[in-house]
C-alpha cells in the first residue's frame, strides 16, 4: 500500500472528491524540508511496509513518519548514488512512512494535487498503489547541484511483527463493553477512511451505530 502523495486536494469536497493527501502531514513537510523541497511536493506514502527503490541517478533522499525497518536512517538527508537501493521493511513501530527525493515525484497533477485516491481512482501513478517494476520519475530539483532521475520499485517482501502496543480509546457508551470484551483482527480491506474489524457482532439497539 504505497502511494504517491502531497498535502492533498482540499475545496472539492462539495463535489463528492476527497481531499486525500498524507495521513500524517507533518512528517511529509518535515521530509521534504530535509531535502530541499517545497513543504508540499509529492512524495511516497508508505502503510506498515515499504518496498525496495532503485535509483537511476544520484539525488538526495529522506525517510520520515513512523518508524520502518529500513537500509538508510530516519530523518536524515542522505545522497544515495546511481544503481543504488533504499529498501524499506516492515514498521517497527507506527503505521506510515515517507520517502521524499529532492525535486518531488512527477505526476501528472489532478485538481492541482499530486496525491493518490484509491477509491476513485485520482491522482498519483494511474490512480493505484505502486507495484513492483513500476518506473516514477523524479522533477527537476530546486537545487542546481541535483539533477533529475528515476526511481524503480518492488515491493517489501517477508513477515514481520509490530511489537508496539497502542491505546485505541472507545467513545461510544452503547456498544464499549462488548467492543472492548472481545478480540478484533484487522481486515484486508481496511483503507486510509478506517478499519474493518473481524469478529463478534455488536448489537445495534437504534439499527445503527455512532461512527
Amino acid at each position: 500500500m504505497t502511494t504517491v502523495q502531497d498535502l492533498g486536494r482540499p475545496g472539492y469536497a462539495h463535489l463528492g472528491i476527497s481531499a486525500s493527501g498524507a495521513a500524517d502531514a507533518l512528517s511529509l513537510r518535515a521530509g521534504n524540508l530535509l531535502v530541499g523541497n517545497a513543504e508540499g511536493a509529492a512524495a511516497l506514502e508508505m502503510t506498515l511496509a515499504g518496498g525496495t527503490f532503485e535509483f537511476e541517478s544520484r539525488a538526495v533522499v529522506a525517510l520520515t513518519g513512523a518508524d520502518f525497518d529500513a537500509s538508510i536512517p530516519m530523518w536524515t538527508a542522505v545522497w544515495v548514488s546511481p544503481g543504488q537501493q533504499v529498501r524499506c521493511g516492515r514498521a517497527r513501530s507506527g503505521a506510515r512512512c515517507y520517502l521524499c527525493v529532492c525535486g518531488g515525484i512527477e505526476v501528472p497533477l489532478v485538481l492541482g494535487s499530486a496525491s493518490t485516491h484509491l477509491l476513485t481512482g485520482l491522482g498519483g501513478l494511474g490512480g493505484r498503489a505502486l507495484k513492483r517494476e513500476d518506473v516514477l520519475a523524479v522533477s527537476r530539483a530546486v537545487r542546481k547541484t541535483h539533477s533529475r532521475g528515476t526511481l524503480w520499485v518492488s515491493p517489501a517482501t517477508g513477515h514481520g511483527e509490530r511489537s508496539t502496543p497502542s491505546v485505541i480509546r472507545v467513545t461510544s457508551p452503547t456498544n464499549a463493553s462488548a467492543l472492548c470484551g472481545a478480540d478484533w483482527d484487522v481486515k484486508e480491506d481496511s483503507d486510509r477512511m478506517g478499519l474493518r474489524l473481524r469478529g463478534p457482532a455488536l448489537d445495534r439497539h437504534t439499527g445503527h451505530m455512532l461512527t
